[in-house]
């Protein structure tokens, strides 16, 4: 049923990466999809450069300055709901998984 994985979506995020359901508050939308599948992990986004990120909101249509600047900086400061890799790692996969079967409905969303 495909209004469960957008739940199983959330649920997984809660687990290790609740911060993005902040950030990309709609999940319907190919931002939120994109990112998760080129930053799966706080982690993972965290390490991205600050430009690589800015490009990214911009290519996706956030062009508020203020908007981005926001999201970038509650990515710099957040702090990790775990760093038990023994949750994060199957969780992000089960994520990437996820996003995957989404990513078709919402082409073309956002």
């Amino acid at each position: 049923m495909i209004v469960e994985r957008p739940n199983r979506l959330t649920s997984a995020l809660k687990t290790y990466f609740p911060q993005v359901l902040q950030w990309l508050p709609n999940k319907e939308t190919q931002l939120f999809c994109d990112f998760l599948s080129q930053w799966p992990t706080l982690k993972a986004a965290q390490l991205a450069r600050r430009s690589t990120l800015e490009r990214f909101f911009r290519q996706h249509h956030v062009h508020g300055e203020q908007r981005i600047h926001e999201r970038l900086e509650a990515i710099e400061s957040a702090t990790a709901l775990t760093s038990d890799e023994g949750i994060i790692r199957p969780q992000a996969l089960l994520v990437k998984a996820l996003v995957s079967q989404l990513r078709p409905r919402f082409k073309g969303l956002g």
